[in-house]
């Protein structure tokens, strides 16, 4: 006669269904593709590239700003010899300062000047070889890309909006790390009364300095009393120990 046996294998259970809204699913998928990129995204993306990019497009918006401030306020001045030169330099160093340091605000200096920039470049026609045609495809490739990113991250702080409220802890990617829902109270008895409350296999240790000491109900329980007072209180139970 023969057993049978009936065999019981463990599934794990895939992202789609731990994860079962599609929004933060696709928010979770889609962190995971920046950090699986590495120093390409965090280092090349986000702070090389746009600086090697900006260069010439720094260099127009100062130059057709200086060029409006000298013929409306200092006609006697030529800005885009000398000045432009050290305007350039040190706008270029402080987008590459903030661009290491502060990535969001060098995002804000990135619309700024890149929007600047192809104002000025469909206005005066500059894209006239193929590096100005270059920088122009380059500027609009990244500027829709950073407004797709910049809207995904307006959904992704809507959609985790209440994640402290609801005492939600998330990783880099998204996913819930752990969900608290329960408090953990610490309280100190003052009152003239100390009452312990019934329980069930339990360890007690009171330090009661009040008149009166009620003695919790309990069952087959080890309790650690201290009592300062000059009469001892009898405590009932059954089958108990009592240190005091």
């Amino acid at each position: 006669m023969g057993n049978n046996y009936k065999r019981i294998e463990y599934v794990k259970p895939t992202e789609d269904e731990i994860i079962s809204d599609p929004v933060e699913r696709f928010l979770v998928k889609l962190n995971d593709f920046k950090q699986s990129m590495g120093l390409w995204y965090s280092l090349f993306a986000h702070r090389i590239f746009p600086f090697l990019l900006y260069i010439i497009p720094v260099n127009v918006v100062l130059g057709r700003v200086n060029g409006y401030v000298q013929s409306r306020f200092l006609p006697d001045i030529y800005l885009n010899g000398t000045p432009l030169l050290v305007m350039w330099i040190i706008v270029m160093a402080v987008f590459l300062a903030v661009a290491i340091f502060a990535p969001k605000a060098a995002t804000v200096i990135e619309f700024a000047i890149g929007f600047g920039y192809l104002f000025f470049a469909f206005k005066h026609h500059l894209f006239r070889n193929a590096l100005g045609y270059s920088v122009l495809i380059g500027m609009i490739v990244f500027l829709l890309i950073k407004l797709v990113f910049l809207v995904f991250e307006i959904i992704r702080l809507k959609k985790f909006a209440g994640d402290k409220k609801n005492r939600i802890e998330r990783d880099e990617s998204g996913r819930v790390v752990r969900t608290v829902e329960e408090d953990v109270y610490f309280t100190k008895v003052t009152n003239s009364e100390a009452e312990l409350h019934t329980v069930e296999d339990d360890v007690v240790f009171s330090d009661s300095t009040d008149e009166e000491l009620t003695a919790p109900v309990t069952d087959d329980n080890v309790y650690y009393i201290r009592n300062d007072k000059n009469e001892n209180d009898t405590l009932m139970s059954d089958d108990d120990f009592f240190f005091g």
